[in-house]
């Protein structure tokens, strides 16, 4: 019997049904089974409760049940578990009955050949793994939203507390009493960036930039960075073979994903001594048939896979590891988040994660990314911000500790700047002056007027105004309408002032603004 043996549980209690079954998965070509048999309802449920199925072949007429009541009662107890129907009657309301009820299909004795009865498994297991990840998509759609909307409004906040510590260092000596308290902020605000992320990252929502990248390199910089956080005990080694192609990553949001499955699997070890292997290999899909290959387009990847010598994942828990807040983990150990984020992950990458477990041996999760058709790229390194040359910049967004802060940093920049917390008096300026600014950056979610709205009303006024938009988490058809527009550029916080201040110079250098050549004929500030 194979690995991938279909593990069939049969409940029956006439012992020559159950014969002439075992004949009929015998004559099924291309198939294995490991068939396991209960008499009763009850021995049938007792085993659900203790080891993994994959189906569950059932009769109608038990001794401790009969009629529907058998299929409800099954179906009830382990809604998971794909159940086919297989008795004696030939009752065509009966088995419709039973489909409305949750049997993936209804099979009459003794008229049903072997080509058919393995179709009917296959199929029943496919449509049942079908309709949980469909549910499970739409439990991560809902939970995303929410994310998304959460990360917003903490990105404002955040902002407000690591742009204004960021400042105060600048202005601090290091020797200053209050210097090491403002660097533990600014530090907290780095770990809470971190944080954001990954929650933009779970509602994927944050941008994901795709880069021809050596899984090498990146495997190597997320181990340096959890090898001092794993337990002695856990032995940590990477194989990777020669010539090993590039493939398209985010390289932060890939070292997300080692980190959380070395940590995974550091976890799964416990407390003896164990094994983490990582390793890689090229692979091939052309469309051979497998459930991996009906999953990714046809093409290279390469297999990135991470093997622990762990107790293994439970059969029973093995449908739910993707679901987002599912954890076996005492109160307080985890979130359950970690393998819903790596889900997430591999989606936007183009890829797939699969895994394979057995109890008591370990586990291996396999991490699929598409190749690169070019080599890997160097990406730049950020430099200094450019300085302003006193051009004039109009800021808006309806949080009132932004418009005090990332006037002042881009006022240290070398920018005049104007800010308002309500767009429609932000417009009635342009109106006094429609191109007395440089420059607009305004927010995306504001309440009186959206960010998008009010940009249409400023490129009404000065078609060719330069604006930029800055928000908390960016929405494919948000960066449609404001391309769409005539939109520069749109900058997710928190990351907003050092990168405003980039993009504000990219923004003045376009139109030839960058040496304070345009017009000066703005109105003081308020």
């Amino acid at each position: 019997m194979s690995a991938d043996a279909i593990r069939l549980l049969l409940v029956e209690d006439d012992p020559a049904d159950v014969l002439a079954l075992e004949h009929c998965l015998s004559e099924i070509e291309g198939l294995d089974f490991k068939l396991n048999h209960r008499e009763g309802l009850e021995g049938a449920l007792d085993f659900l409760c203790q080891r993994p199925c994959d189906l569950v072949l059932l009769d109608l007429g038990l001794p401790d049940s009969q009629g529907m009541e058998t299929l409800t009662r099954l179906h009830g107890d382990m809604p998971d578990v794909p159940v086919v129907v297989l008795t004696g009657l030939d009752d065509e309301a009966l088995g419709l009955k039973a489909l409305q009820s949750g049997a993936q299909d209804y099979l009459v004795k003794g008229q049903t050949q072997a080509a058919v009865l393995g179709k009917a498994i296959q199929y029943a297991i496919e449509r049942n793994r079908m309709k949980r990840a469909a549910l499970r998509g739409e439990k991560l759609q809902a939970l995303g939203t929410l994310a998304a909307g959460i990360a917003h409004d903490f990105n404002n906040i955040l902002l407000a507390v690591s742009g204004n510590a960021k400042l105060a260092l600048e202005q601090l000596a290091a020797d200053h009493p209050a210097y090491e308290n403002v660097l533990e902020i600014a530090k907290a605000g780095s770990r809470a960036v971190a944080l954001t992320r990954k929650i933009l990252s779970f509602s994927q929502q944050q941008e994901t930039t795709l880069h021809p990248t050596r899984l090498e390199a990146l495997v190597e910089e997320a181990v340096s960075l959890i090898r001092p956080m794993l337990p002695v005990r856990v032995a940590l080694t990477r194989y990777f073979p020669p010539g090993l192609p590039p493939v398209m990553a985010d390289a932060a949001q890939v070292h997300q994903v080692i980190i959380s499955l070395a940590t995974n699997a550091a976890e799964a070890i416990g407390e003896h001594p164990g094994l983490v292997e990582i390793s890689a290999a090229p692979i091939h899909l052309n469309g051979n048939g497998s459930t991996l290959s009906a999953r990714l387009a046809h093409g290279d990847y390469v297999k990135l896979s991470f093997k622990d010598s762990g107790r293994g994942i439970d059969r029973a828990i093995e449908p739910h590891i993707f679901e987002p807040f599912f954890t076996t983990k005492a109160q307080g150990r985890g979130t359950g988040m970690g393998l819903a984020i790596v889900h997430g992950i591999m989606k936007t990458h183009r890829g797939e994660v699969t895994f394979y477990s057995e109890p008591g041996k370990g586990t291996v999760f396999n991490l699929y990314f598409p190749a690169a058709m070019e080599g890997p790229t160097e990406l730049p390194v950020p430099g200094t911000v450019p300085a302003g040359h006193g051009q004039h910049i109009l800021y808006v967004d309806d949080e009132e500790p932004l418009v005090l802060l990332i006037p002042r940093a881009l006022r240290r920049l070398g920018y005049r700047v104007t800010g308002y917390t309500n767009p429609l008096e932000a417009l009635h300026a342009m109106r006094q002056d429609a191109c007395g600014f440089q420059a607009v950056v305004t927010d995306l979610s504001m309440p009186q007027m959206s960010g998008t709205d009010f940009a249409q009303e400023v490129l009404k006024l000065c078609p060719r105004m330069p604006v930029i938009l800055t928000t908390g988490y960016i929405r494919p058809q948000d960066e449609e309408l404001a391309n769409r527009i005539g939109i520069r550029e749109l900058i997710l916080k928190p990351d907003t002032a050092e990168e405003l201040g980039r993009a504000l110079h990219r923004a003045l250098e376009a139109d030839g603004q960058h040496l304070g050549g345009a017009s000066n004929k703005a109105s003081a500030e308020p």
